[in-house]
């Protein structure tokens, strides 16, 4: 699926570990075999209450 270490911490929101990960220099920018980046499944995947505020939601 092409998910980084940091795709897995932030789709699981495990903050500790994408804040050692960033701290270490990981890349939030990389993007995974979908063109997601950790930030976009954070967004997408865990807080639909974004998804709502952003319009996405709209029926």
């Amino acid at each position: 699926n092409g998910h980084t270490a940091l795709h897995w911490a932030s789709g699981r929101n495990r903050t500790e570990v994408v804040g050692a990960l960033l701290r270490a220099g990981a890349d939030a920018s990389l993007k995974n075999r979908d063109g997601e980046t950790p930030l976009d499944i954070v967004k997408n995947k865990l807080d639909p209450m974004v998804a709502l505020l952003e319009g996405r939601g709209r029926s």
